[in-house]
């Protein structure tokens, strides 16, 4: 069963390798470089699989999820602003508009703020009744040549049957350029309280988390990412480790 079980994933591996071409070679090298936009043209996939652990006084839960490695998180840059993606597990295709210039058209935005608006909507899985979108204003700033700045503030909206839940949250993190390959990127969050039917949860809803992040690029078209994470929530505590690659072309 396990022989079958790699089949999808090392045919999905060859036919993103299959599909490199000249277009490769637009996305930089380097993290620090690269827009919040791809260039205009460039496709990418990231297959990921991250284990779990959710540990509370009386009880502890874990796991390993494989659906992100089966059906990746696939995006495609219709301009050097704007691009489109299809989440892992979702029917909800998700659009990112970078309201600022491209450092990569405008070598005179290097420096300046990187801003960008995503937002998405649509089914939350398989389910008919499950609802889900999201607003995000996303942001990247270079402080030197090694060093970035990355946040963001997203709002979150979910309707189950006749249940509505928003919350949202807030992240602020810092990347440093290792080399020219290598970057490694720390952050702290922290997820507001939900509301659910528009009425104020408990304060118990509140959640801190902080995640790092270690990603080399082997060549402009293939990297990975090593990722680690560690939350409390509702008076729980979560840890998560996870692998990913990412193929440009």
């Amino acid at each position: 069963m396990k022989r079958y079980f790699s089949i999808p994933i090392i045919c999905m591996i060859m036919v993103c390798i299959g599909c490199t071409g000249a277009n490769k070679m637009r996305v930089p090298m380097a993290e620090i470089d690269r827009p919040i936009v791809d260039p205009k043209g460039t496709w990418s996939s990231h297959p990921l699989i991250n284990a779990y652990l959710i540990a509370t006084d009386t009880v502890t839960y874990r796991g390993v999820n494989w659906v992100a490695l089966l059906f990746p998180t696939s995006a495609y840059s219709l301009t050097n602003n704007l691009s489109i993606a299809l989440p892992s597990n979702s029917l909800r295709p998700t659009l990112t508009w970078q309201l600022t210039k491209s450092p990569l058209i405008d070598s005179g935005a290097r420096y300046k703020w990187q801003i960008a608006l995503s937002a998405d909507y649509g089914m939350n899985g398989a389910q008919a009744n499950d609802y889900y979108g999201s607003l995000r204003i996303i942001t990247k700033k270079l402080l030197s040549n090694s060093v970035w700045y990355s946040g963001g503030i997203y709002s979150f909206y979910k309707r189950l049957n006749e249940n509505h839940t928003i919350y949202g949250n807030i992240f602020n993190g810092l990347g440093f350029q290792v080399s020219e390959k290598a970057d490694v990127v720390m952050s702290l969050g922290l997820t507001i309280p939900d509301y659910h039917k528009f009425t104020t949860r408990e304060d118990e809803n509140i959640a801190a988390y902080g995640n790092f992040n270690f990603h080399y690029s082997f060549v402009p078209w293939f990297g990975i990412n090593i990722g680690s994470s560690l939350g409390t929530y509702k008076g729980s505590t979560q840890m998560e480790m996870s692998g990913s690659t990412e193929f440009y072309w």
